[in-house]
């Protein structure tokens, strides 16, 4: 929507944010209008053809610059588009462009909250790997920045992480690409650089290996011993396990309500007998200190209230065990492949991961917890044979 009003401060200030951005235009100095934002930021530009170009020139944010201010300094900018200048691109010159960091906040609460369910995502892939170009130009950042900081990755962490962080660059470069309100056009560093090849992992733990795995977790503390344990006995995403929350908990009747996983649809969990034994023992040592437990099963000092990181702790684990080439992602995979081991159904298997295949949606809605929870107790007997439980 645009509105066409005299620019003042009450009216300014009257402009209420909605749902999208919208313009409000000046009645008093041709092409000067104001930006609001979803999130109420106001901010001054200047709009004109250059070469039969639309093109909006950012004066500056209200109520720091006023209207008085923002059409003197409209005039100036629309002086000097007559005589053949382009403000817009003598300042992504001189500047490089909106800092890196601005784009992604801008993203990520322009977009990315409102149209991804997997955004904490995108910003620990942040937060973990590309703080570095907070405060640098997007327009200062070249293909060879990306390539190494590809490889870095990819050494580092891996294929996979480093293939979902080239994902993530590319996209808040087409997102800068595409927002008149950025003062970048293009071209994206990140365009030709080329992801490591992937394939289908059919990896779980195999039963030679879960001896030592166990034996390997006892050494860890209490907190990421529990996480990596029920990973394997849900077969739930790390994700889902490190952002349990006591409220989505009912220990006695051993259900787990998951409300959003990576489909986009809730879940419920039926709990083996062993993963309410250990959520019971976590709760009980939290109110040791509390009259009630946090709201999470793994509370963190952080900016999300939870555990997040697990990468170096993991590394011990496997190193302790001697196992190779195995991700936390594995134990989810680890409870399905043990499963058909003992005769699960691919239904029940189906169920118990929160796989979401339409064709077999009739067949979920019709099944109850029970069985799902006898092939689960099932599969986790199978696997705790080899800790030496009977």
């Amino acid at each position: 929507m645009a509105d066409r009003i005299t620019f003042n401060r009450d009216r300014v200030a009257a402009l209420l944010p909605a749902d999208k951005q919208y313009w409000a235009y000046d009645r008093t100095q041709a092409g000067l209008a104001v930006l609001v934002s979803p999130g109420g930021t106001k901010s001054f530009y200047v709009y004109r053809k250059i070469n039969g170009r639309p093109v909006r020139v950012r004066l500056g944010a209200w109520p720091d610059m006023t209207c008085s201010e923002a059409r003197i300094r409209a005039k100036t900018v629309i002086g000097e588009i007559a005589q053949g200048k382009d403000p817009q691109r003598d300042r992504r010159v001189t500047q490089g462009g909106t800092t890196f960091g601005d784009v992604f906040h801008r993203w990520l609460d322009g977009h990315a909250k409102k149209h991804k369910r997997t955004w904490r995502q995108d910003q620990l892939r942040y937060d973990q790997f590309l703080t570095a170009w907070t405060s640098k130009r997007i327009g200062h950042i070249t293909r060879h920045d990306v390539e190494a900081l590809h490889t870095h990755v990819g050494e580092q962490h891996g294929r996979y992480a480093a293939n979902r962080l080239l994902t993530q660059i590319r996209t808040l470069f087409n997102y800068a690409i595409d927002q008149e309100t950025i003062d970048y056009r293009g071209p994206s560093p990140a365009n030709h650089v080329k992801k490591y090849p992937e394939r289908q992992r059919e990896r779980f733990l195999h039963a030679d290996e879960l001896p030592r795995f166990f034996a390997s977790l006892d050494q860890e503390p209490a907190h990421y011993r529990d996480v990596f344990l029920l990973c394997l006995l849900t077969g739930a995403r790390r994700g889902n396990v490190a952002a349990m929350k006591w409220a989505h908990m009912n220990l006695s009747s051993g259900l787990w309500a998951i409300p959003q996983t990576k489909n986009g649809s809730s879940q419920t969990v039926p709990l083996v007998a062993a993963a309410v034994e250990i959520l019971q023992r976590r709760r009980d040592e939290q109110l040791k200190t509390a009259s009630i437990p946090p709201e999470y099963v793994f509370p963190a000092e952080n900016q999300y209230g939870h555990m997040c990181e697990f990468r170096k702790p993991w590394l011990r684990v496997l190193d302790r065990a001697g196992i190779a080439n195995l991700r936390i992602h594995d134990l989810r995979r680890s409870m399905g492949s043990w499963q058909v081991m003992t005769g699960a159904s691919l239904a029940i298997i189906g169920k118990t991961l929160g796989h979401h295949d339409p064709r077999a949606t009739g067949v979920y809605a019709r099944m109850d917890h029970d069985p799902v929870r006898r092939a689960m107790e099932l599969a986790t007997a199978a696997m705790m044979k080899g800790n030496g439980d009977d």
